[in-house]
């Protein structure tokens, strides 16, 4: 849908925050309100009559600045255009008349709202309309106009095949850009935060879950997203801080929870701000060891998973301070019952700014996926990359050479079971997934939410001769990482800007719009919802190690990764990710990457405390 004019331009001055004069009083709403009914009224008529109808628009105050011929540009795209008798193109200006009439309905409702500081657009369901109207739609030229079409920002809403309109997503972006436009003329709102993390998820795994795939085609996704450490409790204390391991202290899982200073958090940034606050699911390992609900935290349902159990039909939960064993029957499956919870703290809390951290268990094994799901997938082809059980391991680390040196065929069947039960695990959480998305919709909540779905670290499925975590390989270290934020990137897209879940709690704090300490090591990546821009360009690495596992350090570029090695024969790898993305060429030993080998060890001793 092509764009129009340059004054749709101010569509995009839709941040929470944005710093102008707005609409207030109830005369200067009422005059804002019936300037747009007057602009979209006006569309209307001319869609099917013809530009030369005449229309007067009252002209609007002061204090909306451009932002009405912002809203009826964002709707009316190329321009209005008449329907001739005989033309085929009714569909397509049914599509252009329900953009049109939806935004009427929302914004005369949702002006109303702003000024009352509502949060919930209770008109939000007008745009189901054109959701209907225009999916399957092929636009048009009529009269030299393309019919239908929308302006900035979603002049470009993504098509099906066959040059068709996508419904949804035309909807979506359409009400989400008129949201933040409306916003941006009366009362900008702070944001509702929820993330969804998983536990032990590779990026690979994330492609079979249904409705976060269906997510990512609405959102920006970050394709080039990585953890610091791929262990549950250090990168799970990372998110909530934007500190390094070594700077917030929880560099293993023993003892994570007690020892972590959770002093100040994100938790406690958004609480402080006037969040209410819920942390559903896993936090950080021996929480059971708690003397209490740690700071910042209104709502508190924490899995204890350090006392025995399976974390899915046998496990002990935090219920704000009071310890309780649950499982033993399918509706309290552990997914579905923290999911059930979630969702009512987003009931019970729509009238205020939320943040909600939702973290299951799952895929963790014992990965046990709930009854309705067991089965499901076990048509599963095998996972067989070119780096599951490389041949040749001669330049890795001394800790692959002997598991490739022990595997047994039992050992490939076991693994094989283990990703199957891994991913029909993971249908209960994206059903949650669902449900919590299909709730922010009902409740009006979904366009000023920022909905993030995420893992705490990667996983391998054979790769390398492994199957687990800990390592720093990519399939440790890559996480999927999907933000949602239809009010400020209503397109969605896809970025390949190095992220890092060090860079979480700074970003998240920013669209809040809290400022957070300032001994933080992630960055604010926040302008690349809205397209590409700067990143980091590097990210220190490293982990202790585990039972097999060597202690490891590196960094992470765009392109090279270098890792040294604390023990065994093999004591530093470089790998070039553009040419060798499965990590198989050793580049260490190679004397035409000399000069980079030395650049990032002296790069790595910067970084490194």
């Amino acid at each position: 849908m092509p764009a129009r004019g340059l004054l749709v331009g101010l569509a995009l001055l839709v941040g929470p925050h944005a710093a102008r004069a707005a609409c207030k009083t109830a005369s200067e709403l009422g005059a804002l309100s019936e300037s747009l009914r007057a602009g979209f009224s006006c569309a209307r008529v001319r869609l099917t009559r013809g530009t030369t109808i005449p229309c007067t628009i009252p002209a609007p105050p002061v204090c909306a600045g451009a932002g009405v011929d912002a809203a009826l540009a964002l709707v009316t795209g190329e321009g209005p255009t008449a329907n001739p008798p005989g033309s085929s193109a009714r569909a397509q200006v049914r599509c252009q008349g329900a953009l049109i009439t939806a935004s009427s309905r929302y914004a005369r409702r949702r002006i109303g709202e702003l000024g009352r500081g509502a949060r919930s657009a209770r008109g939000a369901g007008a745009f189901a309309s054109v959701q209907s109207a225009c999916h399957g739609v092929v636009p048009v030229v009529e009269q030299g106009v393309l019919v239908p079409s929308l302006g900035t920002p979603c002049s470009a809403a993504p098509t099906l095949p066959g040059g068709r309109i996508d419904g949804l997503r035309t909807a979506r972006c359409a009400r989400a850009a008129l949201e933040g436009t409306l916003g941006a003329m009366t009362t900008p709102l702070p944001p509702n935060v929820v993330v969804v993390m998983t536990d032990d998820q590779n990026v690979a795994s994330a492609a079979l879950m249904t409705r976060v795939q269906r997510f990512r085609g609405l959102a920006v996704e970050f394709g080039n997203a990585l953890v610091s450490d791929p262990v549950c409790a250090p990168s799970r204390a990372t998110l909530l801080t934007g500190q390094y391991a070594h700077r917030h202290g929880v560099v293993s899982n023993y003892l994570a929870a007690p020892s972590f200073d959770a002093s100040s958090t994100l938790a406690t940034w958004l609480h402080d701000a006037g969040y209410v606050t819920a942390l559903i699911g896993k936090y950080l390992n021996y929480e059971h060891l708690l003397a209490g609900v740690p700071p910042g935290w209104d709502e508190w349902q924490a899995l204890s998973l350090d006392e025995g159990g399976d974390g899915y039909d046998d496990y002990g939960l935090d219920e704000n301070g009071v310890r309780v064993r649950r499982g033993g029957s399918p509706r309290e499956y552990s997914t579905d019952l923290l999911a059930a919870r979630a969702l009512a703290f987003v009931d019970d809390n729509a009238s205020r700014p939320f943040f909600l951290l939702f973290t299951p268990y799952a895929p963790h094994i014992p990965a046990i996926p709930a009854r309705r799901h067991a089965g499901s997938f076990a048509f599963l082809p095998p996972w067989r990359p070119a780096n599951w059980h490389e041949p040749d391991v001669s330049t890795k680390p001394t800790w692959v050479q002997f598991v490739k040196a022990i595997w047994k065929p039992a050992s490939t069947v076991a693994d094989d079971a283990v990703r199957i039960a891994q991913v029909e695990s993971l249908q209960a959480v994206d059903e949650a997934f669902g449900r919590l998305e299909d709730e922010l919709e009902r409740a009006g909540l979904l366009d000023n939410t920022v909905l993030v779905f995420t893992s705490d670290h990667g996983y391998h499925w054979g790769e390398h001769w492994w199957n687990s975590k800990f390592t720093q390989y990519e399939e440790s270290l890559r996480v999927p990482l999907i933000v949602g934020y239809p009010v400020l990137a209503p397109q969605g897209g896809v970025r390949d800007e190095m992220v890092a879940n060090i860079d979480l709690a700074p970003t998240l704090a920013a669209l809040a719009g809290v400022t957070p300490p300032p001994d933080r090591d992630g960055l604010d990546l926040s302008p690349l919802l809205t397209g590409p821009g700067p990143s980091r360009d590097d990210l220190l690495i490293g982990d202790i190690g585990a039972i097999i596992v060597s202690p490891w350090s590196g960094v992470r570029e765009g392109r090279f990764k270098y890792v040294a090695v604390t023990a065994g024969a093999i004591h530093e790898e470089l790998y070039d990710l553009d040419a060798d993305p499965l990590e198989l060429d050793n580049l260490a030993f190679s004397p035409a990457h000399a000069a980079e080998l030395q650049r990032l060890r002296d790069r790595l001793a910067e970084l490194q405390p």
